[in-house]
């Protein structure tokens, strides 16, 4: 697990913890295809919706504690 930094377009940087990197590789690419959002749930079943179009760029970050996973989908 991993933690991934995403910088938006709005100079915004948005970190998302316990993430499986291939899982999210994979939905980035399917969103950015579709051109529909990615959907983040947290652990405690909270959803954020990322326009795929509005990140810059974003990057592994490695995670030492191995916690409740971040769900990409």
């Amino acid at each position: 697990m991993s933690i991934i930094n995403i910088k938006l377009i709005e100079d915004q940087v948005l970190a998302i913890r316990h993430v499986d990197v291939d899982e999210w590789r994979r939905a980035f690419k399917n969103a950015l295809n579709a051109s529909r959002p990615i959907d983040v749930r947290d652990p405690d079943g909270r959803t954020l919706a990322i326009n795929p179009h509005q990140i810059l760029f974003w990057e592994e970050v490695p995670e030492e504690q191995d916690d409740r996973p971040a769900q990409v989908a």
